[in-house]
């Protein structure tokens, strides 16, 4: 090595081993020195050109790899919270509100605004849920799933609509004195099933076909 880095210096140090050992050249000052040789070396190797016979040519390009993104897995933990933190806001609600919350929700059923409303709550949850997600697992959220979330949530908060007019349907039909009051109840509790169904029930029908489609690959 000692040689190599006189031969590019043009030094006439020629030091045999038998001279390197003879008075301790090898400890730390020829430790010294064999470590700024190496460096040396590499230097000179690393910028050298690329020579094909006697004519030197342009080093190749590095072969770029496909950028592959990562899949947004989804856990159930993070619909459960939020489900959990709408349940907690909604009893809230009824606890320091009794009246006038629930009135507010028969009205806006009466009025035909409570499915868009509570369809544009948990579409707007759902896909915080899954940004947060993404950006947690360093992910790029997928188009396919957007899409897949968002069908998830329309269709179940309105098929808890169609529900609620069922239940309505029934206790109509039961021509007792105070009913207008137990419709009410209903109204009041289906929006708060189809809000926690419509946030919950489409990541856990997603977490199910992700469950499939891993396996699928692994088989």
């Amino acid at each position: 090595m000692t040689r190599t880095w006189s031969h590019q210096h043009g030094s006439k140090l020629r030091p045999t081993l038998s001279q390197l050992f003879q008075r301790g050249e090898l400890g730390l000052a020829g430790l010294i020195l064999a470590i700024s040789a190496m460096w040396d070396l590499q230097n000179s190797q690393s910028i050298r050109p690329f020579h094909k016979g006697n004519a030197p040519v342009s080093a190749p390009a590095p072969v770029l790899a496909p950028v592959r993104h990562r899949v947004v897995k989804i856990r159930l933990a993070d619909p459960a919270a939020a489900a959990a933190y709408v349940s907690l806001v909604f009893g809230l609600l009824l606890v320091f509100l009794p009246v006038s919350f629930p009135h507010m929700i028969v009205k806006n059923w009466e009025s035909g605004r409570l499915v868009p409303a509570m369809i544009f709550l948990a579409a707007l949850l759902n896909g915080l849920i899954y940004l947060r997600a993404a950006h947690l697992r360093s992910a790029k959220p997928g188009l396919l799933t957007s899409a897949w979330l968002g069908a998830l949530t329309v269709g179940i908060v309105v098929g808890f609509s169609f529900l609620l007019d069922a239940a309505i349907l029934h206790e109509q039909s039961k021509l007792i004195p105070n009913s207008q009051a137990l419709v009410n109840e209903e109204i009041v509790a289906h929006t708060y099933w189809g809000l926690i169904s419509g946030i919950f029930l489409p990541y856990l029908v997603i977490r199910f076909t992700q469950n499939l489609n891993f396996r699928a690959q692994a088989d």
